[in-house]
């Protein structure tokens, strides 16, 4: 594995756990109900419950995490695989990153939304809007200055 990748899958798992913070506070400033930070866990329960697979409440909390952690190490490790190709400032690969997981996630052709356990974007109020930009271009933006910390106080070794 490149130190590119390495820096990568750690910066994406640090990123992981202040990505959740930033998401269950903006679902508290933004006024929404409880459990509507809780993105992850609804996904897994969504496809469980699509697979005719439910779990029991800490067996969907343990596919949560897991899912959780796996997507982190897989976006910093795509995101370490890119600055080894094309390197880029965090300021730049950092939305970028976070424009993606949206995309991907959110947006009417995304994982979330196709699953159902996330509103049609042409159906979703604002402030839903604003709470999934939140995990995103915050897990966008720390994994790509958490990778450059990371990148460049390897390469001093």
């Amino acid at each position: 594995m490149s130190p590119q990748v390495s820096s990568g899958i750690c910066a994406g798992l640090i990123a992981s756990v202040p990505q959740v913070l930033a998401t269950q506070a903006a679902q508290r400033l933004l006024g929404l109900p409880p459990g509507k930070a809780d993105i992850g866990p609804r996904f897994v329960y969504r496809l469980t419950e699509r697979l005719d697979m439910p779990a029991s409440s800490p067996a969907h909390w343990l596919l949560a995490g897991v899912f959780h952690f796996a997507c982190a190490t897989g976006w910093g490790a795509l995101y370490g695989a890119v600055q080894q190709r094309r390197p880029v400032s965090p300021v730049i690969g950092g939305p970028a990153l976070g424009g993606l997981i949206y995309g991907l996630a959110f947006s009417r052709a995304g994982a979330a939304t196709q699953a159902g356990s996330e509103s049609h974007p042409e159906r979703r109020p604002g402030r839903e809007f604003a709470m999934h930009w939140t995990p995103a271009l915050t897990f966008g933006m720390l994994t790509a200055f958490g990778y450059e910390w990371l990148h460049q106080r390897a390469a001093t070794r």
